[in-house]
């Protein structure tokens, strides 16, 4: 029987190429109660709520190549010569699905991470919205659209928090240890792709039409009181290029945020190059973090009794990002 090593070196390699290079297929969100998804709360996070929606798979997706380096030596020299030539054609590259089922989880699915490696040239997460929220969990106590006293809608907080993990703990899940421990692995994206798609509608989910965002919004978070032309919207999907501004909207606020900002985006403004939001593969809006921090001002009077604070504060920090920044490799 003829077996992988018995094959000459240029098959394998191909063969190899191919493996590291298999994409797995997304959730298609019909196993919504088969698939035993878990939260994981193990690293250090400024979301205000929600995290335990964002659900992952209870087991950890190792790397492709870890998996094959460690049948042999003879293979773990010829995996890495493919891993150096894939990264060498297009980059340190990973994908990743993010699903919004039913309004009210979020899942976060490794599709392709063919190694581990704490900086990727370029991350890309397609968006996803399955479903719409059940009228029996509009009247739950925390609805993903509630809103807070000034803050953000709560839909922000569960991709905020798989955001923040994806920089501390990687792509592949679950980590190694169980420590309980906090877990950074200081991971560094110099590109991050949001590609948010047309989700899929039918007789009793139609899409929301263009003039509709606001109406769909709000329906979603009123929990009395609703008419019928709530009622009407609550049934429509949300369009990708919403999602994308709101998200786009909040993440550019939070790097320009002052004080705010230095609690809540440190580690996007850190570990960050650019954030490009797609819609169905075409672009759509680009933050260059770097540009971005880089152009901010001190925004308070020179007259404010407090002024000479705050530009020590402003000052010191600025050092401190940028010199994490420059680490890192970033703009």
């Amino acid at each position: 029987m003829v077996s992988l090593l018995s094959l000459p070196r240029e098959i394998r390699d191909m063969i190899l190429q191919l493996v590291l290079q298999h994409e797995r297929a997304p959730p298609a969100g019909c196993e919504r109660q088969l698939e035993g998804r878990v939260s994981i709360l193990d690293v250090t996070s400024e979301a205000w709520a929600l995290k335990k929606r964002v659900r992952y798979e209870p087991k950890t997706v190792q790397p492709t190549a870890t998996t094959l380096m460690l049948v042999n030596r003879q293979l773990h020299a010829e995996v890495r010569d493919s891993v150096a030539w894939l990264q060498s054609r297009e980059g340190r590259r990973c994908k990743v699905d993010v699903l919004l089922l039913d309004e009210k989880e979020l899942w976060v699915t490794p599709l392709r991470t063919p190694a581990c490696s704490p900086v990727l040239d370029q991350v890309d997460a397609d968006m996803r919205v399955v479903g719409v929220l059940p009228d029996a969990d509009r009247d739950a106590p925390r609805n993903i659209f509630d809103r807070g006293d000034g803050g953000p809608p709560g839909y922000v907080w569960p991709y905020y928090y798989a955001l923040e993990r994806f920089l501390q703990a990687g792509p592949t899940g679950r980590p190694a240890s169980d420590s309980g421990n906090s877990v950074d692995r200081h991971m560094t994206v110099h590109r991050l792709v949001l590609n948010f798609v047309t989700p899929t509608p039918d007789e009793q989910h139609p899409l929301g039409s263009h003039g509709e965002k606001q109406r769909c919004l709000i329906a979603r978070a009123i929990k009395s009181g609703a008419t019928a032309a709530h009622m009407r919207a609550r049934t429509k999907l949300l369009r990708p290029e919403w999602l994308a501004e709101e998200l786009l909207h909040i993440l550019e606020s939070l790097i320009v945020g002052g004080k705010d900002g230095v609690t809540y985006a440190r580690l996007v403004m850190e570990r960050v190059g650019v954030i490009e939001a797609q819609v169905d593969g075409r672009h759509y809006k680009e933050i260059d973090v770097g540009a971005t921090l880089r152009g901010m001002k001190l925004g308070c009077d020179p007259s404010w009794y407090r002024y000479q604070e705050e530009k020590k504060f402003y000052e010191a920090w600025r050092k401190k990002v940028f010199a994490a920044r420059a680490a890192a490799g970033l703009n």
